[in-house]
């Protein structure tokens, strides 16, 4: 059977903590990062977050992608609702003149 040295024991040990380190910083740069990010520069995101007096007034206010597509979903909407009725009733006289 053959044994580890404490040389050979440091060196693997060193090798599992930078491993270990590694995965810990790409977590944290390609998950969290980015909803950090998200956060720190949405102020519909720190007013979800209950935070919202405590947006700074100087930072621009950009939008994240998820804000973003909540906003263009609601204004479609709107724009639906908006819609004219009287568009709808020519084309159903002109079907029941058709007919």
């Amino acid at each position: 059977m053959k044994t580890i040295s404490i040389l050979q024991l440091g060196i693997l040990l060193w090798f599992g903590a930078l491993l270990v380190a590694a995965h810990i910083v790409v977590l944290a740069r390609c998950v969290l990062w980015p909803r950090l990010r998200r956060i720190l520069h949405c102020a519909w995101c720190w007013q979800d977050c209950g935070i919202g007096g405590e947006y700074p007034p100087p930072w621009s206010s950009t939008m994240c992608p998820y804000h973003r597509r909540l906003m263009q979903e609601q204004l479609a909407a709107r724009r639906h609702a908006r819609r004219p009725r009287d568009a709808a009733e020519p084309m159903q006289e002109r079907e029941a003149v058709q007919v």
